[in-house]
């Protein structure tokens, strides 16, 4: 529980500011974690270990000055009995199959095809947030004589990114003069009848189809590997003519295997989750010899 959390609070312009820091707010996170180690073999000459990590978190606002929500640009929101920051946008609800034109969703269920109506803060919804419910961590150590093979997953789930790079250059119009996904020419709305995940294309956007909306939310789970280490150590009876202590020849690999659904560069985003032509994590392959006098 966190209490007294820094909020901007309105005051009267005759003071001469329009708001003020106060301790008003109130957050909650809530969970467990656990952690499994087990030695699966051990002998003289072969040994394996394994290490597994799970936690959940469940984060929640509980408290606001005066219950008003705090808008967080044009995407995310926080409000009372939600997580921090959740998205809050208009919710996509596909192409128009006789007209070709994106269809957002009303608060009654209905659709229609005007984004400024759909942008309204009446009919906008709440479609997830940034932060992971689950995360997981594996690590293994096998180790036979000198050789040992050391490698470690990442894995999360539960949070959900905005995708601003794709809604950038996916933008159905060539709003930008871009269009680089390899995907971006398929699909489209050609006809009448048509059953189609894209606009038909517009110069100039197609009635806003680029601009914020769900349609851009996408999950961010992924399974990384994270490091993998082969290394071998050199005999007792080798180093010490050399007058070594220990001596370790290895190579290792980082971020080199990431399995996903995420269509953007990198699932890896980071709480706030907004990836705006983010950079992605460096895939490294390292070798070298560890010495000990």
């Amino acid at each position: 529980m966190s209490d007294d959390l820094l909020q901007n609070v309105s005051v009267s312009r005759t003071s001469g500011f329009t708001t003020i820091q106060s301790n008003v707010g109130k957050m909650e996170n809530k969970g467990f974690e656990i952690t499994v180690e087990s030695n699966n073999i051990r002998n003289e000459n072969f040994s394996w270990t394994t290490g597994l990590n799970f936690s959940y978190n469940h984060n929640e606002v509980l408290e606001l000055y005066n219950n008003q929500d705090i808008a967080g640009g044009t995407l995310a929101r926080t409000t009372v009995g939600r997580a921090y920051s959740s998205w809050f946008l208009p919710v996509w609800a596909g192409v128009d199959p006789d007209t070709g034109d994106p269809l957002w969703y009303l608060a009654d269920k209905t659709t229609t095809n005007s984004y400024a109506v759909a942008s309204r803060t009446e009919n906008r919804q709440y479609v997830g947030s940034s932060f992971p419910w689950y995360v997981f961590g594996l690590n293994n150590s096998i180790t036979y004589k000198g050789f040992n093979l050391s490698f470690f997953f990442y894995a999360q789930t539960g949070a959900r990114v905005y995708n601003q790079t794709r809604s950038l250059i996916d933008s159905d119009g060539l709003r930008y003069g871009w269009n680089y996904y390899q995907d971006a020419d398929k699909d489209y709305w050609r006809e009448p009848g048509q059953q189609a995940s894209r606009p038909k294309p517009v110069i100039g956007g197609n009635k806003n189809s680029s601009s914020a909306s769900s349609r851009w939310i996408e999950k961010n789970d992924y399974i990384r590997l994270r490091n993998i280490t082969l290394s071998y150590s050199l005999p007792k009876s080798f180093i010490s003519k050399a007058k070594f202590n220990n001596a370790r020849v290895f190579v290792q690999g980082t971020n080199l295997l990431t399995f996903t659904g995420y269509t953007g560069v990198d699932p890896e985003v980071a709480l706030g989750g907004n990836d705006v032509f983010k950079y992605p994590v460096n895939k490294a392959v390292t070798a070298g010899i560890d010495i000990t006098f």
